[in-house]
């Protein structure tokens, strides 16, 4: 299965980080299940989105926030 490539800064926004897991917002739309490659955090990681959902509605659109768990 090919992953969808997103950048920090562009795409997402890092909320916080632990050391299995990744919270970040952003405009797209994932969906729990999906693989992703999360470039620009000093390296291209893959992770898995386990959550996804409408963080807040605004005037350009809606904004989500999810977890995804980085692969090992």
């Amino acid at each position: 299965m090919t992953r969808r490539r997103y950048r920090l800064g562009r795409d997402l926004t890092m909320v916080d980080e632990t050391p299995g897991d990744v919270y970040v917002e952003g405009r797209v739309r994932l969906r729990p299940g999906q693989p992703i490659e999360i470039c620009g955090a000093g390296e291209d990681r893959g992770a898995l989105v386990l959550t996804w959902m409408v963080a807040r509605l605004g005037k350009d659109g809606p904004v989500y926030r999810g977890v995804c768990r980085w692969d090992e």
